[in-house]
């Protein structure tokens, strides 16, 4: 699954920069369901908690958007896109899997971003959030 975080005041979404190993860049949270996920919305605040420290959301959306990939790993995945809104950008923890957090703008996200799952999401959130307008 993939999970774009977000905050309203100020606007802002989160970006974690992967290490090489793991197909280096800027993207938000991603993850795979468990066996112990009740289900999506689950797995994605499980995630979410996992890679960054946050705590739960106020709302969590699934953006019914869906696509198929290969990942660095050559596995192919079924990858399914929610969004997750903070009131405001909080600080986040480091962890393994991120080199790097940044609390950016969209525009900064768009110019960062190198996967066409993260521009579908920022289309999203500029035609659904009047703060990213």
């Amino acid at each position: 699954m993939y999970v774009l975080v977000y905050a309203l005041d100020p606007p802002r979404v989160l970006l974690l920069r992967r290490p090489a190993a793991k197909a280096a860049g800027w993207q938000s949270v991603t993850g795979r369901v468990e066996p112990d996920d009740a289900d999506l919305a689950a797995a994605c605040l499980r995630e979410i908690r996992e890679e960054t420290g946050l705590p739960p959301p106020e709302r969590l959306v699934d953006l019914g958007l869906e696509r198929r990939f290969q990942g660095y790993d050559g596995v192919t995945y079924h990858q399914r896109s929610f969004a997750a809104r903070y009131a405001r950008p909080l600080p986040v923890a480091r962890t393994p899997e991120h080199e790097e957090a940044r609390w950016a703008t969209r525009e900064e996200a768009l110019a960062l971003v190198r996967w066409d799952t993260d521009r579908e999401a920022l289309a999203w959130l500029a035609a659904t959030e009047a703060a990213f307008k």
